[in-house]
């Protein structure tokens, strides 16, 4: 459906790489309930990605009409297999807009606290991980980043393996512990272990069996380092 409409619009691969998501500041206030019919749904693809390096994208989606200046790419994502896979799992505000990469150790250091400010009010991000081993997988957060001590997030929210498959882990419906982030790191999932943890210094994480997304270990080990994130 997808490759049917890239074919009949024309349009070019750069103009598709990433498919934005919305606006940069949206209702916080989606009720999980309103989302029950995205319960324990999971897309798995047994065919593996290129290899590559090592990295941990962070990635947010702007509208079309608003045309990047400079575009920098991303040391993660394998163009256009990847962009593909995903862009067929985010919500339906997300097709066919552009995506821009706003953090990244790279290029911005290790600090969290550029991290937060860096993302600050941009909704509908997606976070790339990819560990030691090449293992590459991540998240689909909706709502914007935000340090605080609590959970935020919405049904939508989904946790995702790039390598060595594709597969999709949505939300359960068991808890509301979609997202945490504070100074300490950045958390995806509870109940359990944590589907993705990262340190502060996005240089250790951890993934492990959460019930929020009854997801299996999604990196190569329980305990990884990650390179790079984005």
């Amino acid at each position: 459906q997808l490759h049917s409409f890239l074919m009949d619009a024309k349009v070019r691969i750069s103009q598709i790489l990433l498919p934005p998501c919305a606006d940069l500041c949206g209702n916080e206030d989606t009720e999980m309930a309103d989302l029950g019919k995205l319960k324990g749904r999971t897309s798995q693809d047994s065919e593996s990605i290129l290899e590559g390096g090592l990295n941990v994208p962070l990635l947010t989606c702007v509208e079309d009409k608003k045309k990047i200046a400079k575009r920098t790419k991303s040391r993660i994502l394998r163009w256009p297999t990847d962009v593909i896979r995903l862009q067929n799992e985010l919500p339906s505000r997300c097709v066919d807009k552009d995506w821009m990469i706003l953090y990244s150790t790279a290029d911005h250091g290790i600090s969290i606290s550029t991290f937060y400010r860096k993302v600050l009010n941009h909704r509908d991000t997606i976070l790339l991980v990819s560990d030691h081993n090449g293992h590459r997988f991540g998240a689909f957060v909706p709502l914007p980043w935000r340090n605080r001590q609590d959970y935020f997030g919405t049904g939508e929210s989904f946790v995702f393996t790039l390598d060595p498959v594709f597969a999709v882990y949505r939300w359960s419906g068991a808890n509301n512990m979609c997202a945490f982030s504070d100074n300490t790191g950045l958390l995806l999932g509870g109940g359990g272990q944590p589907a993705i943890w990262l340190d502060a210094d996005f240089n250790m994480g951890s993934s492990g069996p959460c019930e929020t997304f009854a997801n299996p270990c999604l990196a190569s080990a329980d305990m990884f380092k990650c390179i790079h994130v984005e």
